[in-house]
Order: structure tokens, then sequence, then C-alpha cells
């Protein structure tokens, strides 16, 4: 058997904690656990590099090499340190080039790196979404045209740059089963994480902003005074300056062990996504589906990929007055939403790192 030697070049400090460092170290994992493939990370070196630490904070129990590289030249944050930190990366792939087979990377900030690679080095590319602007999108546009192979990361996105590459193929992004078995009922799960066994709880979870759409959620709180909003992930300042009543609870950072706690004390779990990142895919969407809870959500077609009306209600963004029905269409029809849902469940089983990797790698090889 012959092993491919891949490189993922990561901008990111992987010892975060945010979800765009689970998914990297999930899918590195799986590709090197079920295919030919020895996939390595090249990430800059902060503060902290003990990967045993890491390694157990997310769970990784196949592991796997992580090359960290010093941004010498530049230590500061933000873009400028990134783009010194291209030469140091640059260095390091000229000193390892006779042992690269393949270039992986899903920030175009390496687009740089991509003119400079000898031509027998293949080049796959992971794209989240579309630019924001249209520098961003010129920006993707060359490097979905210059690269062997794209992973999409929804099949909305990849009709949508298929005509620039027609070698794309959509992995969905996943969720870790075996944390979500947690032989707990809804008032278990309310004792151990010391809430409110009355309360009507609608639960969000991930990165607290009006990009997310949960300035949406804030108007939509106003309206259903009866009803407790639990935010749960780092909030956005202007988020916090906004008005807001006193049904909303922010909980701030919570620590990833927790989270399928968490999930498990909800009625409801929230996906409030605003359109502009309609071409996402939420990994909370399917830790909200793991923990086996009634969702809802704005009504996008990359949502709409992976649940459908037996998994969620969906309303209109920018519609506070329509996410207020659907809660209340919810909360007086509990027994219709409420419950284990056999076919969500089997839902999940198409939607494991492990399948991740499976399509990646085999994309990859072929």
């Amino acid at each position: 058997m012959v092993i491919k030697n891949g490189y993922y070049l990561v901008n990111t400090d992987l010892f975060n904690k945010k979800a765009h460092s689970i998914q990297i170290l999930k899918t590195v994992e799986a590709i090197n656990k079920n295919s030919d493939i020895n996939l390595t990370i090249i990430a800059p070196k902060y503060s902290s590099s003990n990967l045993d630490e890491l390694f157990a904070y997310h769970g990784i129990k196949n592991k796997f090499s992580i090359i960290f590289v010093k941004n010498f030249l530049f230590s500061g944050g933000g873009k400028t340190s990134f783009y010194f930190f291209l030469i140091p990366i640059f260095l390091k792939i000229l000193k390892i080039r006779k042992e690269i087979d393949f270039i992986y990377f899903r920030s175009e900030y390496f687009f740089i790196l991509l003119l400079f690679l000898p031509s027998r080095i293949k080049t796959f590319y992971e794209i989240h979404r579309r630019g924001i602007n249209r520098k961003q999108n010129f920006i993707k546009n060359k490097i979905v045209k210059r690269v062997d192979g794209v992973i999409s990361i929804t099949n909305e996105l990849r009709k949508k740059y298929l005509k620039l590459n027609n070698n794309i193929v959509a992995a969905h992004d996943a969720v870790d089963l075996n944390r979500f078995v947690i032989n707990i009922d809804k008032k278990e799960a309310r004792i151990k994480m010391n809430l409110n066994q009355n309360e009507k709880i609608v639960m969000y979870v991930g990165s607290v902003t009006e990009e997310k759409g949960v300035d949406i959620v804030l108007r939509s709180a106003t309206l259903l005074p009866q009803i407790s909003f639990y935010l749960l992930g780092s909030v956005n300042k202007k988020i916090l300056d906004e008005e807001k009543s006193d049904n909303v609870k922010f909980f701030g950072q919570v620590d990833n062990d927790l989270i399928p706690s968490y999930l498990k004390c909800a009625d409801v779990l929230l996906i409030p996504h605003h359109p502009s990142i309609k071409f996402q895919s939420p990994m909370k969407l399917f830790e909200y589906l793991a923990s086996g809870r009634f969702i809802i959500s704005t009504n996008l077609e990359n949502i709409k990929e992976v649940i459908d009306e037996d998994d969620a209600l969906f309303y209109k963004h920018d519609h506070p007055e329509d996410l207020r029905d659907k809660l209340n269409t919810f909360f007086e029809n509990r027994e219709k939403y409420e419950g284990e849902n056999t076919k969500r469940k089997k839902k999940m089983l198409d939607f494991t790192w492990d399948k991740r990797g499976e399509v990646v790698s085999n994309f990859i090889n072929d």
C-alpha cells in the first residue's frame, strides 16, 4: 500500500477551543484513521504546543503529527502577523518538499503559496463560504480554478463553484456521536447543570453575534416573556450593547465537555443564522441533532440539506414575529415535536467524522 503524504496548512491557533479548530482536528483524525493517507498539520506556534492537552480536550483518540512553526518575524495578531507567517511556512514546505504528495488548506491567505509549489504536488482547497465582498470572491474564484480539487462544506456551495472546477465534492461537517451518549433525560440534565425544572428553555450554542442572527433572537425574546432564552458562547460587544429583556441569559464560553449536558436541558434549540452565511455548514446543527432535541431554524437551503420538517420548524430571518409564532407552535404542540425521533437518530449516522474522513480521503485518492 502506497502512503500519500499530505500537509494541512493552518493559519489559526489550534488551542483557541473554537469550532474551526475542532473541525480541522476531527477531519484530520478521520482521514488518517480511515485511509492510506498520512495527513500532517502545519500550524503557527502560539503560547502552547502541548499536543496531549490539545488531543485530550477535543477527544482525539487516534493521534497524528502537528508541526508548529514559529513566526519569528512578527508575533502580533491580525492580518499582518499572518502575512509574515507565510514566510516560515514557505521555508518549511521548501525544506520538506520531496516528502509532499499534496497540500490541503481552507484559508484563502495561502493562495500565494500555490504559485510557488512544484506541479507534481497536488493541491486541495476546503471552502466554507462565499466571499463577503468582491475582493474575497475574486480570490476564492482564483483558488478554485487553480487547485486540483475542491471540498465544499455544503451542496449549495458546491453548486456555486462547480462551473469553475468540476473536480469538487461536498463534505458536510459532522459530530462525535460518542460525546452525546448521555443516558439522562431533561429533568436529570437540569439537576446536573443546576437549572430550573419549570422554565421553558430555548437554547442557542455558538458565537453570539448579529451575523449568527442573535439580534433577531433578542427581539423575539421581548415578545415571549414567559420563555427563557439561554445563549451559550462568546458574546460580541455589539450584542451586549443591545437592549434585551430579563428572560435572556448569557452563559459565555462553555467548556466543550459540558455542551452535551446543556443541550439535554433545552426544550428546543435555535439556529438563527443570517442569510449571508447561507452556504455554510454550522457544526451546531449536527450537535443539536445528536442531542435528540427539536430545532427551530431560519429557512435556509444549506440547513435543509441536513434536516427537514421532521426535525425542525423553519422561520423567516429578520422576522422576530415569525420566530415567536414558531416557538409558540412548538410549545403548544410539544407531544408532536418532542421525544425520541428514530429517523433523526438514524440520520446522524451519515454525519460522523469517520464518514466525512471517508468522503475526503476517497476524493483525494481519486
